[in-house]
């Protein structure tokens, strides 16, 4: 068994944020009825009949198709390879946002701009410039920038948290805690600011059960009582998986993640600059309930 990564359910009525779940069953093999029911009515799933023990190629090209349908090709593919021939159960999650600035960066105004791999090596990128009121800050727990740029008409903003020193991302994450981060966010106010951006897309993909295991989620791995799915007890969870892709331009936020469990405006006083033109951590969030959709960092370009 390949299970999903838990994620809240998201309204369907919200326009720039669409979720899609499917479950590729072994053909032949039991599945409760009150399972299936959960699957349909509670999660919308599509169910993928598939033959993981003969067909193992075409079962996760099936998979692979969905995904790519569901994310609307910003995933292309989950799964490189067959899953063992063991597999009786893949339960699929796919997440696409789609967010459109409130005020959108001038295609004009972005140029080459240098940005600090690693915070040491320069390279030349293409990096957006807006001049504008912002929601922004200073952390003195994470000695960082903090910035809030919010999407249209939506309940979703971008968080980009950057280090005061270019070389110390990693130790800025290593002490940041959503406590840390509501804290910073909650003493951000709106001021003239002059941003630079780079434009930049991540392609990830993450195998969390070492991560899952580290947090003490050792059980699910090895003794977890997942008969209500089939009545039986020898049903296990081998991995689980997922792959994000977000992408930043002057338009917006294009975000995507699938998981198998296998304009200028003019400020009349001197502005405040924020450069991102070093390694930065970055949260796409829901502001009205305060839960994070995204979390990413940006290393080298």
């Amino acid at each position: 068994l390949v299970n999903l990564v838990p994620c809240r359910l998201f309204d369907p009525r919200v326009d720039d944020l669409e979720v899609a779940n499917s479950a590729a069953v072994q053909e032949n093999f039991n599945v409760l009825d009150s399972y299936y029911n959960a699957l349909n009515h509670t999660f919308n799933a599509r169910i993928l009949n598939v033959d993981f023990e003969q067909r193992g190629q075409q079962a996760i090209d099936v998979i692979n198709a969905w995904v790519k349908e569901a994310t609307r090709n910003k995933i292309d593919k989950l799964f490189a390879e067959p899953l063992s021939t063991d597999t009786r159960l893949v339960l699929v999650n796919a997440l696409l946002f789609k967010g459109l600035w409130e005020l959108q960066f001038d295609p004009s105004e972005t140029r080459k701009h240098a940005f600090y791999n690693g915070g040491t090596q320069a390279t030349e990128v293409d990096s957006m410039f807006s001049r504008r009121e912002a929601l922004r800050g200073f952390s003195e727990e994470l000695q960082s920038q903090v910035i809030e740029l919010l999407y249209r008409d939506s309940d979703y903003s971008m968080v980009i948290v950057l280090p005061q020193e270019r070389d110390v991302v990693e130790a800025v994450k290593q002490v940041l805690t959503l406590e840390k981060l509501n804290t910073a966010l909650s003493s951000l106010r709106k001021r003239a600011v002059v941003i630079s951006l780079p434009k930049f897309k991540l392609d990830k993909l993450n195998p969390l059960k070492s991560n899952l295991t580290n947090l003490g989620l050792r059980s699910i791995f090895e003794d977890a009582d997942l008969s209500g799915i089939t009545g039986d007890r020898r049903l296990v969870i081998s991995d689980v998986l997922q792959r994000a892709v977000v992408e930043v331009d002057e338009e917006g936020t294009q975000a995507a993640a699938a998981s198998g469990v296998v304009g200028v405006n003019r400020i009349g006083i001197e502005p405040f600059r924020f450069f991102a033109d070093h390694p930065f951590l970055f949260f796409i969030r829901d502001w009205v309930t305060k839960e994070l959709l995204f979390i990413g960092q940006v290393n080298k370009l």
